[in-house]
């Protein structure tokens, strides 16, 4: 313990010796000599080592950076076919419809009810739609009234509780024109059951802001949404490019 003691004294004592505040030495002469003097540090400067040869070569001439220039590599045959010709860039014309092709709308209905709640449906299942009118293509019955018209199941969900309804997906539709081609049609049909959410939340919410006289409310959490259902007095519209035979 006394060694710890003595090794501290004699740090803090080294430290007081030598970081202390140094101790200003007053001399009458000096400050009778320069008192009332505004005295500065002279700037350094680093001296220059002359050379006489140097200079006697150099003396009274401009010397400039030479700036860089890329070197170009000379191809004789580019040259030869491109330097001093002309070149302009070529128009570009777009087409976007062919100009021997038609737009032609189909409409189609289901060939019978389509009601989930009764006869539910799985992926992939193919469901019966029909053309809802002749369709026309240049004057001539393109694809006949009733014409069978295929749909595929893409999605369907289930209804769930607070009111969300059931969801259905139809896309790949195929039908055949008088020539008996199949034809394919872009698009598909998406249909949604009764959304009861729309009440059912809110009542729900409203019942657990509520008192107790608002607790049959929170029963609105099992309120199912609706089922879809499909009728064959809805039309849905479909757009064919139909392609005309060149003259």
């Amino acid at each position: 313990m006394k060694k710890k003691i003595l090794s501290g004294a004699i740090l803090l004592n080294f430290f007081a010796c030598n970081f202390g505040t140094a101790q200003i030495i007053e001399d009458e002469v000096a400050q009778q000599a320069f008192a009332g003097k505004n005295l500065t540090r002279p700037v350094y400067q680093k001296p220059l080592i002359e050379d006489g040869v140097v200079q006697q070569a150099f003396e009274g001439k401009t010397f400039y950076r030479p700036g860089f220039k890329a070197i170009m590599h000379e191809d004789k045959y580019i040259n030869d076919k491109f330097v001093g010709k002309k070149y302009e860039k070529p128009a570009v014309h777009y087409k976007i419809i062919d100009e021997n092709s038609q737009i032609v709308k189909i409409s189609v209905h289901s060939a019978k009810v389509i009601d989930l709640k009764k006869e539910p449906v799985k992926l992939n299942q193919r469901l019966d739609f029909r053309v809802v009118e002749d369709v026309y293509r240049g004057g001539e019955i393109f694809i006949k009234k009733d014409t069978p018209v295929n749909a595929v199941v893409e999605l369907v969900s289930k209804s769930d509780r607070f009111g969300d309804p059931q969801e259905l997906e139809l896309g790949r539709f195929s039908i055949k024109d008088v020539k008996g081609a199949v034809i394919e049609l872009d698009g598909c049909i998406r249909k949604e059951g009764a959304n009861r959410g729309k009440w059912a939340k809110p009542l729900y919410y409203a019942g657990l802001s509520a008192s107790v006289f608002g607790t049959p409310l929170l029963l609105c959490y099992f309120v199912k949404g609706g089922k879809v259902k499909i009728s064959p007095a809805q039309k849905f519209d479909f757009y064919y490019e139909a392609h005309e035979a060149a003259q």
